[in-house]
């Protein structure tokens, strides 16, 4: 009976304790977390050999937790995919690995529960990159994956993996280019090129023997250049076909992209409808969202749907209406037991270059992507059932007119009402927009403005490939016409181009051979020559002529063309006996067909010949000399009555004396005694002389050397003052300076002297040369001191010391401070050097200073100073040099004085009369240590 009554009263504390708990459990909270899905591209197209990347996303559920933790992590996530045969794995990401043998990839991830912005948590999981290779070409269906994993609360569960097919095709590896090179409207017998698709990277076309080309007649190549994916296009003319450092230039071309050869005139796109009796009807959404089952089953069936809209509306049988065409609007049956997916791909060609935002409504999911320069373009994503709505991502898609662009779409339909229509416009889409309306609470384009916005039946067209899905690799073409340098050379076209998998080929074309430059002729003598009617035969100096042959890479001889003119007719030869002038006029011409010209005048004269020009400088005199035919001939030499720019003397009978007076212009005249046959010499008479320099120049100072001279021309010569034949002047230096010719300056480099002479030139037409009409130099002596010693340095009539004093109160140290100011004489001695001096300068170099004046006859420099200190100053001193000394017994001034007896110091003194405030202290101020300089 007790343990009867014990039995009963543990049941009933039982019963009483689960009724206490039961309020408590009541309120527990049931979570959960779930990744739903494991999305991958489901089409990806690729070539042969090229790594390709596969990107893995992960998808799960929104879920309320009441709970003040932002994080919640999952247990576990194990991913696991038998890959297919034949595709090799490059990369992994880290934590995964990959069994050759069994084929098997898998590895561990992280992902967690977290609380986002609107108070749910979310699935968080960083998408995973895998990197494989396709060795050879074909489909690679990759369906064999599953993630198992193990929420944040203990329940485990398997999410899909959605299937991925990899189309590998065989393109082009590299960018192939061709060129062609035309000589005016000639296209050189070596072309066209063309590369291939075999290594190396630079594929040179070396032609034997080199083409020349007459490039100012419009020598050009055309370089065309084809392939998937460029990068870049770019050319360069280069001397070696081996060149390495070459200076590529862009092509500057528009790339388009080709259309290509699968292109079908006709309108619509491939489809290709897929057997989904295994998938649930109106249920099971998460697994219609699985691409990789929905398109599990293809029909074998693949026509070319129109890109028209199908009509039918509102009709419980309207899906019996749908027969050929692409899109379809809406159907409103209901309940109807239909369902179906479908996949679409082809082109899209504009009729319009612009930018549009396409966009598709359905009902249900659909996915859609444009290729524009081989970049992939989603335009929709939006793969899950969904009553009638408009999607987009409203990715801007750049379109050219007449350009096929790949398209491919994909669309299911889980049942019920139906829909599928494609829409585009300028600018980005808004739900907004006064043309929208809802549906079920979805944003949709209302029916009476849809045809505003549909998308042209005529801009899809259809492709001959029965592949479904990307076409990832665009091909392109540039095409562009460079001209050939006219700079004379020898060159090889070159050529270089990238693409996306960063294959490069270069061509290397040529030589060609430009040659733009004329033989150079080359005469022997003076291109005027003057000779006397004395009836013996001419003799031409001499003549040749050479032109640079740039495959043998020197010179070689050409033939040279004479002809003789006179009178402006053509003359077999020059007749002596015949008075006048003669135009001999050499020609010659290289296979290019360029051509030089170079002429010579012969001037037959009457027995006499003077120059025609004479230049002389004011103050000299030259000899005018002239040629008699015969010799025996005499002459009377004549000036200008009334002039006095020259004056003739020591005139014999065939030379005179000519001594320049004043600048200007004369003509001297020579006349055959006994004869009227006169001769005359146009004479200039010009000025350069030294300018009122009378300085010295301190050692590293510059000056401009014009400054130095100055000069007076005749006014018919000073146009030509400065031209490249006419007057100029240049410079010469000697000792211690030097001359920069880039701004015209002097400088100077060390003590001593330095002599700079000034050369005026002319140009004389008959000898073709520049002359020197005049010369004059300046000597400049360049001074300096010894900063450590103090020593100054004497050239010619000029020196520089500095001077160093102490001044001090001596023992006085009360009476004197440092807040007053005096006036201080300091006059050097002189002594055995020079009778007299003068200082010209004075510089402050240390301590509070100064300098107020020379009075008393620049014998001394005045200086006004601020109490007691050190004092630094430099002087410059003018000397009248002592009788009987020479510049060559000495050179500067220092303890030695064997050779001169030099008694020189410095002396200061207080100017009383100055004002100074220290004119009672006289006798208390003490100049410290004046140095003896020597």
């Amino acid at each position: 009976m007790k343990i009867k009554g014990k039995l009963g009263f543990c049941i009933l504390f039982t019963l009483i304790l689960q009724l206490v708990l039961m309020p408590i459990q009541s309120f527990a909270e049931y979570r959960s977390a779930s990744i739903t899905q494991v999305v991958r591209e489901a089409v990806v197209t690729t070539t042969k050999g090229d790594n390709t990347k596969i990107k893995y996303t992960l998808f799960g559920t929104e879920e309320n937790y009441n709970s003040s933790n932002g994080e919640f992590k999952f247990k576990s996530a194990y991913y696991e995919e038998i890959i297919p045969k034949g595709v090799k794995v490059k990369v992994l990401p880290i934590g995964f690995y990959f069994e050759e043998y069994s084929r098997k990839l898998y590895g561990n991830l992280d992902a967690s529960m977290k609380r986002g912005q609107s108070g749910k948590y979310e699935l968080v999981c960083t998408p995973f990159e895998v990197v494989y290779e396709f060795p050879n070409e074909g489909e690679y269906y990759f369906s064999n994956a599953k993630l198992h994993y193990t929420d944040p609360f203990d329940r485990r569960s398997t999410a899909e993996v959605t299937n991925t097919i990899v189309n590998v095709r065989d393109y082009e590896k590299y960018p192939q280019i061709s060129m062609e090179v035309y000589d005016g409207e000639r296209i050189v017998d070596s072309s066209p090129i063309e590369s291939n698709d075999l290594p190396p990277t630079r594929q040179k076309f070396i032609i034997s023997p080199s083409e020349k080309l007459k490039a100012k007649e419009g020598a050009i190549g055309t370089i065309n250049i084809t392939g998937h994916d460029l990068l870049s296009t770019q050319y360069a003319f280069i001397n070696d076909p081996d060149a390495t450092d070459i200076d590529w230039l862009d092509l500057e071309s528009t790339i388009n992209i080709k259309n290509p050869p699968d292109l079908l005139d006709e309108e619509g796109l491939k489809s290709r409808y897929y057997d989904v009796s295994h998938m649930p009807l109106l249920t099971d959404t998460e697994k219609w969202s699985n691409r990789g089952e929905v398109f599990k089953n293809p029909k074998d069936e693949i026509i070319i749907r129109s890109g028209l809209l199908e009509t039918a509306r509102d009709n419980s049988t309207g899906y019996d209406q749908i027969k050929d065409n692409l899109f379809f609007g809406h159907v409103g049956a209901q309940g109807v037991d239909y369902k179906e997916a479908a996949k679409f791909w082809g082109y899209i060609v504009p009729d319009r270059t612009g930018d549009f935002y396409f966009a598709i409504q359905s009902d249900d999911g659909n996915y859609a992507y444009i290729i524009v320069g081989g970049e992939k373009i989603v335009i929709t994503d939006y793969f899950r059932d969904t009553s009638p709505r408009l999607i987009y991502t409203n990715e801007k898609v750049s379109l050219k007119k007449d350009i096929a662009y790949p398209i491919y779409i994909e669309y299911f339909n889980w049942g019920g009402e139906g829909e599928f229509q494609m829409f585009m416009k300028d600018t980005p889409w808004n739900g907004y927009d006064s043309f929208m309306g809802e549906m079920y609470g979805n944003p949709i384009i209302r029916d009476d403005k849809a045809n505003n916005f549909r998308v042209p039946n005529s801009w899809f067209k259809a492709t001959s490939n029965n592949d479904p899905g990307e076409n990832a690799e665009a091909t392109f073409e540039a095409s562009k016409v460079v001209k050939f340098p006219e700079q004379s050379g020898k060159y090889y076209l070159a050529a270089r181009s990238e693409n996306k998998r960063n294959n490069v080929r270069e061509v290397v074309y040529g030589p060609f051979i430009v040659d733009n430059d004329p033989p150079e002729i080359i005469l022997e003598g003076d291109t005027i020559l003057n000779i006397v009617a004395d009836g013996e035969p001419f003799k031409d100096p001499g003549y040749s002529a050479r032109d640079f042959d740039y495959d043998l890479g020197e010179y070689v001889e050409v033939e040279v063309n004479v002809e003789i003119l006179f009178n402006n007719k053509v003359v077999e030869k020059i007749d002596t006996n015949e008075l006048g002038t003669y135009t001999i006029i050499y020609t010659a011409e290289d296979e290019f067909g360029n051509k030089a010209k170079e002429t010579r005048t012969v001037i037959v004269t009457e027995g006499i010949i003077l120059p025609k020009v004479m230049y002389i400088q004011k103050g000299s005199q030259k000899t005018l000399e002239a040629i008699l035919n015969p010799d025996t001939l005499r002459v009377n030499w004549s000036d200008e009555a009334g002039k006095n720019i020259i004056s003739l003397t020591n005139a014999t009978d065939n030379s005179v004396k000519v001594t320049g007076n004043e600048v200007g212009v004369e003509v001297i005249t020579a006349s055959i005694i006994g004869t009227s046959k006169t001769a005359t010499t146009i004479v200039y008479v010009v000025d350069l002389k030294n300018s009122d320099f009378d300085d010295y120049m301190l050692k590293s100072e510059t000056m401009g050397a014009n400054t130095l001279f100055e000069y007076e021309l005749p006014t018919a010569l000073t146009p030509l003052f400065g031209a490249e034949e006419g007057i100029n002047i240049k410079y010469i230096t000697s000792g211690n300076i030097s001359y920069n010719g880039g701004d015209g300056s002097i400088k100077a480099t060390d003590k001593g002297r330095g002599i700079l002479t000034a050369i005026m030139t002319a140009y004389d037409e008959e000898k073709d040369e520049n002359i020197e009409i005049a010369t004059v130099s300046q000597t400049i002596p360049i001074l300096t001191v010894d900063a450590a010693t103090n020593v100054g340095y004497i050239s010619s009539d000029y020196a520089i010391v500095t001077v160093s004093f102490k001044l001090s109160d001596g023992e006085d140290a009360e009476t004197i401070t440092g807040s007053k100011e005096m006036v201080l004489g300091i006059a050097p001695s002189i002594g055995g050097i020079a009778d007299n001096f003068k200082i010209t300068k004075a510089i402050k170099d240390e301590g509070n200073l100064e300098i107020l004046g020379n009075p008393a006859g620049n014998k001394r420099v005045k200086v006004k100073i601020n109490g007691e200190g050190d004092y630094k100053l430099t002087l410059f001193l003018d000397l009248t040099l002592k009788g009987g000394l020479k510049i060559g017994e000495f050179k500067e001034w220092v303890g030695n004085n064997t050779n001169v007896n030099v008694n020189n110091k410095f002396y200061l003194t207080i100017d009383a009369d100055e004002g100074s405030a220290f004119v009672e202290h006289i006798s208390s101020v003490k100049p410290g240590n004046i140095p003896n300089i020597k």
